[in-house]
């Protein structure tokens, strides 16, 4: 049994080897979700165990551009808890929360190769809109994938 829920300080430490495992480069530093936490979002979530582990976390942040656009930053779950629906629980409720905030329009971008997480994506709902090489300066291809509400 797990619970999804905002995250709090204490997590911090567990999130950031989450990243590190997940995310080998580049990836988010500590300090990051340090700041991130301290904002008053309800879109940092994580999947607690019972014995009080994180097995995973997501978070999404709304757009200053758009304000009816929110992205979806980072889904990451350890390995030995993948293959679980934790990726897919924490989505859908970090989705749900932007929604009810009035949030339409949901992003994210995945590496090509991620056949997981496209498969996660598409089963949510997002398609893809379109396909940016060097998104984040390391010389790969990713999906920008979109949902509307």
């Amino acid at each position: 049994m797990r619970t999804i829920r905002k995250v709090s300080d204490k997590d911090l430490v567990q999130i950031s080897k989450i990243e590190k495992e997940c995310f080998p480069e580049p990836n988010y530093p500590y300090f990051f979700f340090k700041q991130l936490s301290s904002l008053p979002i309800d879109t940092f979530q994580v999947a607690e165990n019972k014995s009080g582990e994180i097995a995973g976390f997501c978070f999404a942040l709304k757009s200053d551009i758009d304000k009816e656009t929110a992205w979806i930053l980072t889904v990451a779950v350890l390995n030995k808890y993948q293959n679980q629906k934790i990726a897919k629980e924490l989505t859908k409720s970090v989705m749900e929360t932007l929604f009810s905030a009035g949030i339409t329009t949901i992003k994210l971008s995945v590496r090509i190769n991620n056949e997981n997480a496209i498969k996660l994506y598409k089963g949510l709902g997002f398609k893809t809109s379109q396909t940016q090489e060097n998104y984040f300066h390391d010389n790969e291809l990713r999906y920008i994938m979109s949902l509307t509400q």
